[in-house]
């Protein structure tokens, strides 16, 4: 795979609203999963109407990671292992795929910021 980056539904966010502590992971490859294209797309839905949602989610060039049976016990490891900061399912399977996929998982999310294999940008 030619890319740096797993991008969480935060990081998608962020770059598609120009922020500019994103600025920098513009024009990387958006590798992420459907259920972080789900929060994306409620979120754009939540914010704009639904022809601006359908704008935008045509014009975002990602490509998918597909979670496996494989990736089901170290995503929930991660969130038990970590139950008191309230991980959510989505970023525990991501950040899983992002690690087996030698990809650095990017979020703003505080509480991934110092786990090994992050990149976190706010």
């Amino acid at each position: 795979m030619n890319a740096d980056y797993f991008f969480d539904t935060y990081a998608i966010i962020e770059i598609v609203e120009g922020k500019e502590n994103y600025r920098k992971y513009q024009g990387e490859p958006i590798i992420t999963t459907l259920y972080n294209i789900y929060e994306f797309t409620y979120y754009l839905l939540r914010e704009h109407d639904k022809e601006k949602a359908e704008k935008v989610l045509d014009k975002l060039n990602y490509n998918i990671l597909r979670p496996e049976e494989e990736n089901l016990f170290p995503a929930t490891k991660l969130k038990l292992e970590n139950k008191k900061q309230q991980l959510s399912y989505v970023d525990c399977m991501g950040y899983q795929l992002a690690k087996e996929n030698d990809l650095r998982f990017l979020t703003g999310d505080q509480e991934f910021k110092d786990k090994e294999n992050v990149e976190y940008a706010k």
